[in-house]
């Protein structure tokens, strides 16, 4: 009999009867990756680390507070259960979203759903990893945030919005006037948005009829 131990990619399958989740943390810590600060979920509710374990129980360990650019790496049902409530998830699932490597939601995923939850006209799988906050000057990339100056913010917005369709420079001016303003906006794309350090430029594609967001594996 054994207890199964999760923290994020990392499974494995322990003899831990009678051993309280601290201990179990602290010998597991460096293999696993174990965060300082996580806490620990058996059953899908959270328990102490004086909590003895018994044998076939699963304990998963969740880094309470860390993220990037406001998302964390993995996610365990619970977690996801907490953020969109149970008739949403059931929902997801019906729709083929699913727990993956062990249990466990990616970022990206989260991201995704999130967005088909609001517009269900979307496939989730092809919804492109990228946020903009054009008041705030950030660009999240693959759940990673960035600054980013307002009228690129503005642009990438705009392809956004395309979901996938070309947009010429001019639709684009038209969209966001208040913020995309450069003559040679073909420019400011090719030479700053395209070699942006977020990344963006591997989705942006370009054409002589204008630009569009793509998923670079779909190309």
């Amino acid at each position: 009999m054994t207890v199964a131990v999760i923290n994020g990619a990392n499974e494995g399958h322990f003899d831990l009867k009678g051993k309280t989740i601290g201990c179990v943390a602290k010998q597991l810590r460096e293999v696993f990756n174990i965060p300082e600060d996580a806490v620990a979920i058996v059953g899908g509710k959270q328990v102490s680390f004086d909590y003895i374990l018994s044998d076939e129980e699963s304990i998963e360990f969740v880094k309470e507070n860390g993220s990037k650019g406001g998302l964390q790496d993995y996610w365990s049902e619970a977690e996801l259960l907490r953020l969109f409530g149970p008739e949403s998830l059931e929902s997801m699932k019906q729709n083929g979203f699913k727990l993956k490597p062990h249990l466990v939601a990616t970022d990206d995923d989260v991201i995704a759903w999130q967005q088909w939850l609001v517009d269900r006209s979307v496939e989730p799988t092809k919804i492109i990893p990228v946020q903009v906050d054009v008041a705030a000057e950030t660009i999240t990339v693959s759940s990673v945030l960035y600054e980013i100056d307002q009228q690129l913010a503005a642009v990438v917005q705009c392809l956004i919005d395309a979901k996938g369709e070309r947009r010429s420079t001019s639709e684009m001016k038209l969209a966001y006037p208040d913020y995309i303003l450069d003559e040679r906006l073909d420019t400011t794309i090719s030479r700053r948005l395209k070699t942006h350090k977020s990344g963006i430029g591997s989705f942006i594609k370009s054409d002589t009829k204008g630009y569009r967001l793509v998923l670079p594996e779909c190309e």
